[in-house]
């Protein structure tokens, strides 16, 4: 059987940069939530059904990224913890 090397500092930066994504992700949110506001008057002014429509697509994208990316971070520390607790379980064998 082949050895199986995990390198959890690697799962740790992982679920760190998912944290950074987050709140990246969030900012870009606002941003175009603001870029569309800006140019509510070319979508038939803030009242309008093009600037409501674009309004809908923006956040129901977001919604949908935020939504995926909530689930990746607990799976990873999920994996971690289940590689670990299977480490320290094999390791008892030898003990």
């Amino acid at each position: 059987m082949g050895q199986i090397s995990v390198q959890m500092a690697a799962l740790d930066t992982v679920i760190h940069a998912l944290h950074d994504v987050s709140r990246q992700t969030q900012e870009n949110h606002r941003e175009s939530l603001n870029v569309v506001t800006r140019n509510a008057e070319n979508l038939g002014g803030l009242g309008g059904d093009g600037f409501q429509h674009a309004i809908a697509v923006v956040n129901q994208t977001y919604a949908q990224l935020n939504t995926k990316l909530s689930r990746v971070g607990p799976a990873v520390e999920a994996a971690k913890e289940t590689l670990r607790s299977g480490d320290a379980a094999a390791g008892k064998q030898y003990v």
